[in-house]
């Protein structure tokens, strides 16, 4: 018998509902939503302004919430609010609803993708609806955040890899460059996937077709931006790099990795010393990625598992290990965290790595804990941990 690749009509009237009550949750909610920054970038860009500017954002933002006190500021690229344009450039309320509405209905489709990938087309209610409940993908939707945005194109490039459609699968990753910072880890590690020497397993896996969709893309969105406003690039860099007069520099963030706790814990002030801090763990992945290949090249063997079956895992490596990255940036792990659930009681997967990683989740999440900020947020991955423990002890018993 056939598995049907769609959801049944009780299932689907369900996740329908769930999403309801998300949209009704999140309103309801209201509060200081970042989704104003995407909102007011686009409104400045499209009249000539500078989105990294945070008095005019400021007096924009006031414009529609009188009661601010200071601008919710954009720090992704400035593409990002040029694509979406079709919603932002709505009046604010309108184009906040639909926001919402678009961020729930790509988490759904990135779940349906995940779970059809990790080989659970039948996906068990309870994993699906554990993973969206969770404290990532909760703040992300109360927040107006764009984590949906870059699960779905994480979610869509895996697929067609998986189909062998590397190309498109390269010009969808591209999109992923919205935040760079939290990627790179993994890119390294595609791109020296991509690399033809003659191994079978890599060479079925991926080819050079990846590379070049991913570089294509990446030059068509910032083509847009220069053809919109030539300043923007420069307005950018500015602005991250910390030389444009305004808030902190990106250096003196506190945010929810490992590397921001170390920072916070010795106590350096000086700007060199927190720059090499925060940029070390990354360095330190992508230096583990390379002697990853070189020793999978001298020893002319193939990877255990397929490299598209990878992705969950070296998503969350990458992640884990970045600079920069708040607690609703940890949506884009939902495709580690329904594999982790789903292979609970396997071992065709590697028990191991998955615990790895949530340890690193959660002392990602601590951070902010210690920090004194984001009280509470590690509870999540915690849970998620012990599920899968249970899970596996539970799954052992009955073999």
């Amino acid at each position: 018998m056939t598995e049907s690749r769609f959801p049944s009509l009780p299932r689907l009237f369900i996740d329908l509902a769930t999403y309801l009550g998300f949209i009704a949750l999140v309103l309801c909610a209201g509060g200081q939503s970042d989704f104003k920054e995407y909102w007011g970038a686009f409104h400045l860009i499209s009249g000539g302004g500078n989105p990294y500017d945070p008095q005019a954002m400021f007096d924009l933002q006031r414009s529609i919430e009188p009661s601010l006190a200071k601008p919710l500021m954009m720090w992704n690229t400035p593409w990002l609010p040029l694509v979406f344009s079709p919603i932002l450039h709505l009046p604010y309320e309108l184009s906040r609803f639909l926001w919402l509405c678009s961020s729930c209905l790509m988490l759904y489709l990135s779940l349906h993708m995940t779970t059809r990938l990790v080989g659970a087309k039948q996906s068990l209610p309870h994993i699906v609806y554990l993973c969206v409940l969770g404290y990532p993908v909760m703040e992300c939707l109360r927040l107006g955040q764009m984590g949906c945005i870059l699960l779905l194109a994480l979610c869509t490039s895996w697929n067609f890899a998986n189909k062998g459609k590397h190309l498109t699968a390269g010009l969808i990753f591209a999109l992923l460059g919205a935040k760079p910072h939290l990627f790179i880890i993994l890119g390294v590690l595609l791109l020296l996937a991509s690399v033809r020497n003659g191994w079978n397993g890599l060479k079925a896996s991926w080819n050079p077709q990846f590379l070049v969709g991913a570089i294509f893309g990446t030059l068509c969105l910032w083509s847009l931006a220069v053809a919109v406003s030539p300043a923007l690039p420069i307005q950018w860099y500015s602005a991250v790099t910390g030389t444009f007069a305004g808030p902190p520099p990106a250096y003196l963030w506190r945010t929810a990795t490992p590397a921001s706790i170390i920072k916070e814990l010795l106590g350096i002030e000086k700007k060199a010393g927190q720059l090499i801090l925060l940029w070390l763990p990354c360095v330190a992945g992508i230096a583990g990625a390379v002697i990853w290949k070189l020793r999978t090249y001298l020893r002319s063997r193939m990877p255990n598992q397929p490299i598209r079956e990878l992705i969950p895992t070296w998503t969350a490596l990458s992640v884990a290990l970045s600079p920069f990255a708040w607690p609703f940036d940890f949506v884009v792990l939902l495709p580690l965290t329904v594999s982790a659930m789903h292979a609970a009681g396997s071992r065709a997967v590697s028990i191991r790595a998955i615990d790895f990683l949530l340890l690193l989740q959660i002392a990602s999440l601590g951070s902010l804990w210690i920090a004194g900020e984001y009280f509470g947020p590690w509870w999540y991955p915690a849970a998620l941990l012990v599920w899968v423990v249970l899970a596996r002890r539970r799954s052992s018993a009955h073999e």
